[in-house]
């Protein structure tokens, strides 16, 4: 048996990313998931819905439009899957997109330093 280094509070998890992530799932598609193995499942089953709600979510930008999330026949190689065709976007663009001068642009921590926050500014 393991022991757990660390365990969030309740509080700690439903503040988090994923926790809103989930519950946007979860009204999306009428789900309940009991825990996080929960929600991993259903990714795997479900690539397209789980895909295109993370374009939703995270509301990423495009032009275009896209009738399938992912065109892949699972007998072939994973390389030639074909994901959002139709619509074309900006890795740059969306990340630029919440920009505030003194806003946090990067959020940093390892095992060696403090964390950290850089601005847009620095």
């Amino acid at each position: 048996m393991s022991t757990h280094l660390w365990t969030p509070s309740q509080d700690y998890v439903e503040s988090s990313t994923l926790f809103e992530f989930k519950s946007f799932v979860e009204s999306k598609y009428k789900l309940q998931f009991v825990d996080y193995q929960g929600l991993h499942q259903w990714s795997i089953n479900n690539l397209g819905n789980f895909w295109e709600s993370i374009l939703d979510y995270f509301q990423v930008s495009y032009s275009g439009s896209f009738s399938k999330v992912l065109d892949w026949n699972t007998s072939e190689n994973f390389i030639n899957a074909k994901w959002f065709e139709g619509i074309e976007l900006s890795y740059a663009e969306h990340i630029f997109k919440s920009y505030q001068e003194n806003g946090i642009a990067l959020k940093f921590q390892s095992e060696y330093e403090d964390y950290q926050e850089i601005t847009w500014e620095e």
